[in-house]
Protein backbone atom coordinates (compact mmCIF):
# COMPACT_ATOMS: atom_id res chain seq x y z
CA UNK A 1 0.00 0.00 0.00
CA UNK A 2 1.31 3.42 -0.92
CA UNK A 3 1.80 5.93 1.87
CA UNK A 4 -0.71 8.78 1.65
CA UNK A 5 1.90 11.51 2.06
CA UNK A 6 5.61 12.12 1.97
CA UNK A 7 7.01 11.76 5.48
CA UNK A 8 9.94 14.15 5.81
CA UNK A 9 11.04 12.53 9.08
CA UNK A 10 11.68 9.15 7.41
CA UNK A 11 15.33 8.54 6.59
CA UNK A 12 15.83 7.84 2.93
CA UNK A 13 18.73 6.51 0.85
CA UNK A 14 18.83 7.00 -2.93
CA UNK A 15 21.27 5.88 -5.59
CA UNK A 16 21.72 5.74 -9.34
CA UNK A 17 20.92 2.17 -10.32
CA UNK A 18 22.50 2.12 -13.73
CA UNK A 19 21.62 1.66 -17.38
CA UNK A 20 20.07 -1.42 -19.00
CA UNK A 21 20.70 -1.71 -22.75
CA UNK A 22 18.79 -3.85 -25.23
CA UNK A 23 18.92 -4.04 -29.02
CA UNK A 24 17.16 -0.80 -29.99
CA UNK A 25 16.91 0.95 -26.65
CA UNK A 26 18.13 1.86 -23.18
CA UNK A 27 16.71 2.46 -19.72
CA UNK A 28 18.24 4.39 -16.81
CA UNK A 29 16.94 4.12 -13.26
CA UNK A 30 17.32 5.47 -9.75
CA UNK A 31 16.13 3.73 -6.60
CA UNK A 32 15.32 5.03 -3.14
CA UNK A 33 14.58 3.18 0.06
CA UNK A 34 13.23 4.34 3.40
CA UNK A 35 11.65 3.08 6.59
CA UNK A 36 8.19 4.50 7.13
CA UNK A 37 6.09 3.59 10.19
CA UNK A 38 8.28 0.51 10.72
CA UNK A 39 7.98 -0.74 7.12
CA UNK A 40 10.58 -0.74 4.37
CA UNK A 41 9.39 1.17 1.32
CA UNK A 42 10.99 1.69 -2.08
CA UNK A 43 10.59 4.13 -4.94
CA UNK A 44 11.88 3.86 -8.53
CA UNK A 45 12.48 6.58 -11.11
CA UNK A 46 13.02 5.48 -14.73
CA UNK A 47 13.48 6.90 -18.22
CA UNK A 48 14.01 5.23 -21.60
CA UNK A 49 15.53 5.96 -24.99
CA UNK A 50 14.44 4.44 -28.32
CA UNK A 51 17.54 4.10 -30.51
CA UNK A 52 16.22 2.35 -33.62
CA UNK A 53 13.68 3.30 -36.31
CA UNK A 54 11.86 0.02 -36.79
CA UNK A 55 8.23 0.55 -35.76
CA UNK A 56 8.86 -0.60 -32.19
CA UNK A 57 9.02 1.48 -29.03
CA UNK A 58 11.11 1.04 -25.90
CA UNK A 59 9.19 0.52 -22.65
CA UNK A 60 10.63 0.58 -19.17
CA UNK A 61 8.82 -0.89 -16.17
CA UNK A 62 9.58 -0.60 -12.47
CA UNK A 63 8.17 -3.07 -9.95
CA UNK A 64 8.49 -2.91 -6.16
CA UNK A 65 8.22 -5.72 -3.63
CA UNK A 66 10.13 -8.21 -1.55
CA UNK A 67 10.71 -10.64 -4.43
CA UNK A 68 10.50 -10.48 -8.23
CA UNK A 69 7.62 -12.98 -8.28
CA UNK A 70 5.40 -10.95 -5.91
CA UNK A 71 6.45 -7.38 -6.76
CA UNK A 72 3.72 -5.05 -8.00
CA UNK A 73 4.01 -3.05 -11.21
CA UNK A 74 4.38 0.56 -10.12
CA UNK A 75 5.67 2.71 -13.00
CA UNK A 76 5.89 2.55 -16.81
CA UNK A 77 7.49 4.83 -19.38
CA UNK A 78 7.49 4.38 -23.17
CA UNK A 79 9.48 6.16 -25.87
CA UNK A 80 8.82 5.87 -29.62
CA UNK A 81 10.65 8.98 -30.82
CA UNK A 82 13.84 7.34 -32.21
CA UNK A 83 15.57 10.73 -32.05
CA UNK A 84 18.17 9.52 -29.54
CA UNK A 85 16.81 11.75 -26.76
CA UNK A 86 15.72 10.38 -23.39
CA UNK A 87 12.10 10.32 -22.31
CA UNK A 88 11.05 12.33 -19.26
CA UNK A 89 11.72 10.68 -15.89
CA UNK A 90 8.74 8.92 -14.29
CA UNK A 91 8.65 8.06 -10.60
CA UNK A 92 6.66 5.36 -8.85
CA UNK A 93 5.97 6.99 -5.49
CA UNK A 94 6.54 5.03 -2.26
CA UNK A 95 5.42 1.40 -2.01
CA UNK A 96 5.96 -1.27 0.62
CA UNK A 97 8.84 -3.56 -0.35
CA UNK A 98 12.57 -3.76 0.08
CA UNK A 99 13.56 -4.07 -3.57
CA UNK A 100 13.03 -2.43 -6.93
CA UNK A 101 12.95 -4.52 -10.09
CA UNK A 102 13.55 -2.80 -13.43
CA UNK A 103 12.75 -4.15 -16.89
CA UNK A 104 13.24 -2.78 -20.40
CA UNK A 105 11.72 -4.27 -23.54
CA UNK A 106 10.38 -3.42 -26.99
CA UNK A 107 6.68 -3.06 -27.86
CA UNK A 108 4.87 -2.45 -31.15
CA UNK A 109 4.56 1.26 -31.90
Amino acid sequence: MQSPRQDTSASQNCWYGGTHTINGGKMQYHECRRTYMGRTQSSIKIRVQDTRTDGYCVRGRGDIGNSASTAGRRVYVTDCTTNSSWSAWKQSGWWNGNQGYEYVYRVAG
